[in-house]
């Protein structure tokens, strides 16, 4: 009797084994069958070079000749690739992506995030998207024009960058003495009012240099770079790495700085961002510029 009972466990564990094995060999022959779309291939050659053991620890499992077939097409299409689509890798390390330099300056001149440079007299009736996250307006920065010098060019006024729902405005010195002051706003939609105004000046035999204000998101401080004084705007509510996104204000200019992780991610007249300045839009009659007022900057 007690052999029987042997016997019949040893059965029961030998058909056991053989369903987990099956299911392991299935559950990867399905796998390989349904992967498509971008980074695919790469998948399925790392599955295709490993071998697998079942979890029965019974040893690998062999391809079958489906498999077989499929591991052998990819690595012919690699290895047999069209010249204008093999790039020969650099012999030293790969240089990191540069952050986006964008900028309007004066009456008002413009540079992209992929170096188009032009001019385009911006009305004062409308507002000029910098940057912006695509799709969404999760982030952004904007500009407000003004007449100037009795004529009808115009130049910028005010700046707003905005994250979430925190923003700062800095509005422009209004006069030609460079010790003018310039007017820095601190605010959130949810609360009534300014949460704090600022007055700095800019002028080299008034300006105090240093940190001026940390909250609500943003670090603001008096900065020296390449011999001008410029007060800078720095985004401090999400991480460096992931939005070490500011700007520098003077003398009715502007200097955005977008990390590359946003490369390709963001509109405006800073561009696409794609490396191809001849797309970047000069002619400014429509979007990226909008109509004033717009999303509570008066």
């Amino acid at each position: 009797m007690k052999m029987l009972v042997s016997i019949r466990r040893l059965k029961f564990g030998l058909r056991i084994k053989r369903s987990l094995e099956s299911a392991t060999h299935w559950t990867r022959k399905e796998t390989l069958l349904k992967m498509t779309g971008q980074g695919g291939m790469a998948v399925l050659l790392i599955i295709a070079l490993i071998t697998v053991t079942s979890v029965t620890g019974a040893g690998p499992i062999p391809f079958t000749p489906q498999e077989e077939a499929q591991r052998d097409d990819a690595t012919a299409e690699i290895a047999n690739l069209p010249a204008e689509d093999q790039e020969a890798l650099p012999t030293g390390p790969i240089p990191p992506i540069p952050p986006c330099e964008c900028h309007a300056h004066g009456d008002v001149r413009y540079v992209t995030c992929d170096g188009r440079v032009f001019k385009y007299n911006t009305p004062t009736n409308v507002y000029g998207i910098m940057a912006k996250s695509i799709i969404t307006w999760f982030w952004y920065v904007i500009t407000r024009q003004e007449f100037f010098d009795d004529t009808p060019k115009t130049r910028l006024s005010a700046v707003k960058f905005k994250i979430f729902s925190y923003f700062v405005i800095v509005d422009y010195k209004k006069t030609s003495n460079p010790d003018g002051l310039y007017r820095i706003t601190v605010g959130n939609d949810y609360v009534v009012g300014p949460i704090a105004v600022l007055y700095e000046s800019l002028g080299p035999d008034t300006v105090v240099p240093g940190v001026k204000y940390v909250g609500s998101g943003f670090n603001i401080s008096i900065i020296e770079k390449d011999g001008d004084w410029y007060i800078q705007v720095r985004c401090i509510l999400l991480p460096p790495v992931l939005f070490d996104i500011y700007i520098l204000v003077a003398r009715h200019c502007l200097q955005l700085h977008i990390p590359p992780i946003w490369q390709s991610r963001i509109a405006g007249i800073c561009g696409d961002w794609d490396r191809d300045p001849a797309n970047d839009v000069v002619i400014l009659d429509r979007w990226p510029q909008v109509t004033a007022p717009f999303r509570r900057f008066p």
